[in-house]
């Protein structure tokens, strides 16, 4: 076998007659291709027959194969064997050669670092290489990497116009779903998580639909999914699943607003440079994003807490039932940490039922206020009591056009005056 392991059928040779080697011996040896059987006696003569010449001994003759590594970046900076190798670049290297990965984390939060092979074995540097290919995963967070959408997404205003979710301010008014009433409305932004925060390297998370839309997230974002009728929390690592899901979104034909569902039906993921943010709306606090109705992942206390019937109300009878079982808060149990005009804004009441059913719990809340709104001095807009509501029709598709809002933004586009971001989004 010379270093492989030969496999013989059995065979009784018939004098003056030829048959093929490979079709009694089969050589094999593990990251080496077979090349040859030859003879010591025979020089480089190599033999693909047996006759009565061929000599009674044999040897396999290899050759090295070569395996690829594949380098996936966010945020980092990865060196194979001294060379630099850049995002979804590749090296070859032969098998059983020695490797040695070097990583640079270019942010602060959550580094990370896999090597796997296609068989899912990992590997921990310096290693040998194996007899597949491997794939380096290298990965760091900005502090500001929590689950939002990407700069240019468009935000459907109280108008009928869009703004770049960007260019949202505390105050601006914004098209909203009451789930508690199965009605569009108008309700303020409150706040607009990482308005403050600088651009970074992300690895966005593209969304395409059936109609042409397509939506930029990153780590996390919550739609509307019509077959569960609940806010499906979509991710990189489970968008896969979702492929073939029906979203709700909504259209407006310049009087009214109707509602709509597309089909989610396709995705990529990009590393770009971008920055990413979260409008938090008064009292519903989702709004509709590039026409989606759509809400930030990191509001698992205040989603899916009551059951939705399909015209996107809750159910009246089940929800009473929720709140007889498990009881509400009241401002009281919130007053060490929040103010009660915050409380108010988002519907801290029914947080108790969440914790009731299991869906979140106490702490998790507290942490979300840590993360959220303990500085609250920046881009505050809560109002004391809740903004008037606009007449809204009751079949959950469709809203009367209002007269223009006039929020008091101090950009011009997309605030309430007829224009809108859309026509010069790039």
């Amino acid at each position: 076998g010379n270093g492989g392991d030969v496999t013989h059928s059995t065979y009784k040779h018939v004098y003056d007659t030829t048959v093929a080697i490979n079709d009694v011996t089969q050589a094999t040896r593990e990251g080496h291709t077979f090349e040859a059987f030859t003879s010591p006696t025979s020089g480089d003569t190599e033999y693909t027959t047996i006759n009565n010449d061929t000599p009674s001994t044999l040897y396999a003759q290899w050759s090295i194969n070569s395996y690829t590594i594949t380098v996936i970046l966010s945020n980092a900076t990865v060196k194979v064997n001294g060379t630099a190798v850049s995002n979804n670049g590749t090296v070859s290297i032969q098998y059983g050669a020695q490797v040695t990965v070097e990583v640079t984390y270019s942010e602060t939060e959550s580094p990370s670092t896999t090597i796997k092979g296609t068989d899912g074995t990992t590997y921990e540097s310096p290693f040998t290489m194996p007899a597949q290919d491997v794939t380096i995963n290298a990965s760091s967070e900005s502090s500001g990497g929590f689950p939002c959408v990407a700069a240019g997404t468009l935000i459907t205003m109280a108008d009928g116009t869009t703004k770049k979710v960007e260019n949202l301010k505390p105050g601006d008014m914004v098209l909203v779903f009451n789930h508690y009433k199965g009605e569009f409305e108008f309700m303020p932004v409150i706040y607009n998580i990482h308005d403050y925060e600088d651009w970074a390297y992300y690895d966005i998370l593209y969304l395409y639909f059936d109609d042409g839309t397509t939506i930029k997230t990153h780590q996390a974002h919550c739609f509307l999914d019509m077959a569960t009728m609940t806010y499906a929390e979509i991710s990189n690592e489970n968008v896969d699943s979702y492929i073939g899901h029906s979203f709700y979104a909504a259209d407006f034909d310049g009087k009214t607003y109707k509602g709509k569902t597309i089909k989610l039906i396709g995705y990529e993921i990009v590393n770009e440079y971008t920055g990413v943010y979260g409008p938090i709306t008064y009292g519903n606090l989702n709004c509709f994003a590039e026409g989606l109705l759509n809400i930030p992942a990191d509001n698992d206390p205040f989603i899916n807490t009551f059951v939705m019937n399909s015209n996107l109300k809750y159910d009246e009878v089940l929800m009473a039932k929720d709140i007889e079982t498990y009881g509400l808060y009241t401002y009281e149990d919130f007053r060490p940490y929040i103010s009660e005009d915050i409380y108010n804004a988002y519907n801290g009441q029914y947080i108790k039922v969440a914790v009731g059913k299991g869906y979140t719990t106490f702490d998790r809340v507290l942490e979300l206020i840590d993360k959220y709104l303990k500085d609250m001095g920046y881009g505050e807009y809560v109002p004391t009591t809740p903004p008037q509501e606009t007449t809204n029709t009751t079949d959950a598709v469709e809203a009367t056009l209002p007269p223009p809002v006039v929020t008091g933004s101090d950009d011009n586009s997309g605030d309430g005056d007829g224009s809108s971001d859309e026509d010069t989004s790039e």
